[in-house]
């Protein structure tokens, strides 16, 4: 990792997708342990195939960033909601092997520098209850 880790985030592109829908998968496995991996297989297929992430990458109000340490560790989907002043972390996804790096909290304060940046209010991360594999720590910080 370099100095300041903040480079090491990126917008994602068209040719990170395959590598996208692997990051997504593993960490799905890992994190979703609860979910038989046939369903999973298809909600990715379903919502991230190549043509969804390419529609995705172009969505107005919705970013998707990547972790890019040399090889693609880290994705994060963000949407903002300006009728209802709600900026939403979507999606925050670090790869096994490169959890307890620091990774998921770069990742989280720059959604949050990012929310700032449109003057959001107010920023939300939806968390799977039955997912005990995230931190303890996680907050997110209050804009005003």
């Amino acid at each position: 990792m370099s100095p300041d880790n903040s480079i090491n985030i990126r917008s994602a592109e068209q040719k990170d997708l395959i590598e996208i829908r692997e990051l997504l998968r593993t960490t799905w496995y890992a994190a979703y342990d609860f979910i038989p991996k046939e369903d999973l297989d298809w909600y990715l297929d379903a919502n991230y195939s190549d043509v969804k992430l390419k529609e995705l990458l172009k969505t107005d109000r919705e970013e998707c960033f990547v972790y890019d340490d040399g090889a693609l560790s880290g994705w994060m989907r963000l949407r903002l909601d300006d009728d209802n002043n709600i900026f939403s972390i979507i999606s925050l996804y670090v790869l096994p092997s490169h959890q307890g790096k620091g990774i998921g909290k770069q990742l989280l304060n720059f959604a949050c520098e990012f929310a700032l940046e449109y003057r959001f209010e107010k920023v939300t991360l939806g968390v799977m209850t039955q997912n005990e594999k995230v931190p303890n720590g996680i907050k997110i910080k209050d804009l005003k």
